[in-house]
């Protein structure tokens, strides 16, 4: 019984390495970053702490801080849209991470059983 409980940790382990390092998925934010240009001094601080939390790859809290900006009531529909759009490449960028880290724990918990 003890040695399961090791090969449920070490799948967990897997699970958390995978995701971890499966999160360096490329979104674009050229366009965020080319609208953010010239705004408030505070909207521009949000923007860009948003921009470089999802170049870091750190998308969990990149939606945070997205969804955090689109609450600014001085966004332009321009600005709005832009942001709606990164979060869109953000969340899928998320999923297809947990995906691929779902896969590789299926892949672990077969080749155990082998």
């Amino acid at each position: 019984m003890k040695f399961s409980g090791y090969i449920i940790g070490g799948l967990i382990g897997v699970l958390l390495f995978v995701s971890g390092c499966s999160h360096r998925a490329a979104v674009d934010t050229a366009a965020m970053e080319e609208q953010f240009k010239e705004v408030e001094a505070s909207i521009k601080a949000k923007a860009d702490k948003a921009v470089a939390t999802v170049k870091s790859g750190d998308f969990q809290n990149a939606l945070t801080q997205l969804q955090d900006l689109t609450k600014e009531a001085k966004l332009s529909p321009g600005q709005r849209q832009v942001v709606q759009d990164v979060m869109d490449h953000v969340q899928k960028a998320l999923g297809e991470a947990t995906s691929k880290a779902g896969s590789e724990l299926n892949k672990a918990g077969n080749d155990l059983q082998k």
